[in-house]
């Protein structure tokens, strides 16, 4: 079961059986899809040993402040999403995110929220800019790194991502202009770890930083 079976209202707020998260949605659909997406993200961070400190509530919608797909709320434990139907009207066609089908790419997004939900406990050792990058680097390359292999296929056709991605080509600069490049930046880099649980460990504990050069 993805998560208790419950009639799903407007304001009703269903648990997901992992016991970390609940979903306030009119879609019982979008209850079963967030609640796999943090079981799959969970699994993840299981594996390095991390973990929510605190339940969080996952809300669905049509329309978020600042035109965002999804939105972690800092010090409140709460996440908007836009609905697949939602999502789909905001993807530009020439994302890499295109073609992904809007209910897959929808559990993506609750993915990199929640790695957002996790990394809101964590001290911030540099400038705010540089730690915003950092939650944003460890966000996409969760979220991709839980994609299907088969979506994350057609990348791999003009991004190599076993080519070394160097340290400074994690910045605000690429986030802010070219946010697809930094995304897969994000993931390669990510993946090319082979220390991979201590770099995520060393991110949520303040150690690791993406900061940038100093003159």
């Amino acid at each position: 079961m993805i998560a208790t079976l419950v009639a799903v209202t407007a304001s009703a707020q269903v648990p997901c059986d992992n016991g970390l998260v609940t979903v306030k949605t009119n879609a019982a659909e979008l209850v079963e899809r967030a609640c796999r997406a943090s079981d799959r993200v969970f699994a993840q961070l299981d594996a390095c040993d991390q973990r929510l400190s605190e339940r969080v509530n996952i809300q669905t919608a049509q329309e978020i402040l600042g035109d965002c797909l999804g939105l972690f709320h800092c010090g409140k434990a709460k996440i908007e999403v836009l609905t697949p139907d939602a999502l789909s009207r905001k993807i530009e066609a020439d994302s890499i995110f295109a073609h992904i089908p809007p209910q897959e790419f929808f559990e993506s997004v609750v993915i990199h929220e929640l790695i957002h939900a996790l990394y809101d406990g964590t001290p911030c050792t540099a400038e705010f800019t540089e730690c915003y990058v950092t939650s944003e680097y460890l966000a996409y390359a969760l979220q991709f790194e839980a994609l299907p292999t088969k979506f994350r296929a057609p990348w791999l056709d003009e991004f190599d991502p076993n080519e070394t991605v160097k340290r400074d080509e994690i910045s605000l600069g690429s986030l802010m202009l070219e946010t697809d490049q930094f995304a897969l930046s994000a993931w390669a880099h990510l993946k090319q770890r082979p220390d991979r649980c201590d770099w995520i460990n060393g991110i949520l504990d303040g150690s690791i930083v993406f900061t940038r050069p100093r003159h």
